[in-house]
């Protein structure tokens, strides 16, 4: 399986770029033990970058979403999950070693999730709810008049 990524890279903060160790990991199928792939080893810089670029997310544009807005953006990664759910599920059974049919229920359970979760704040907080960064966002089921 051909990867859609470097696997020297590593994903952070909206963009892809070397790890700063330069290591790779071997992807190892448990069913056969065959090598399939390789992925980006990141160590304790790039944890750090990581927690660096969610607090500017959230401090940034990503904070100042409203749930509405937010809740099309799960709507959207649940139309991609269907767009791409064989490629998800082999994906899944390779990688973790389990049934196709299993994996396939997974990915399943992937988009219910991220279509669930994206109807409370599109349907009862509309545009009027937003996050405000030092205060929590807790999903609650009270529509707003």
């Amino acid at each position: 399986m051909t990867p859609w990524f470097d696997p020297t890279q590593i994903f952070i903060g909206g963009r892809w770029r070397p790890c700063a160790g330069g290591q790779t990991l071997p992807l190892e199928n448990p069913s056969t033990g065959e090598e399939i792939g390789r992925i980006a080893r990141g160590d304790h810089r790039d944890v750090d970058s990581a927690v660096q670029a969610a607090e500017a997310a959230l401090q940034g544009e990503w904070g100042t979403l409203t749930a509405a807005e937010r809740g099309r953006l799960l709507l959207h990664l649940g139309q991609l999950v269907t767009e791409h759910f064989d490629q998800l599920a082999e994906m899944e059974a390779t990688d973790v070693g389990k049934p196709l049919q299993q994996a396939k229920n997974d990915v399943t359970a992937l988009r219910a999730i991220a279509n669930s979760t994206a109807v409370p704040p599109t349907r009862l907080w509309a545009k009027r709810s937003r996050f405000r960064p030092g205060s929590p966002s807790i999903p609650c089921a009270n529509p707003m008049a």
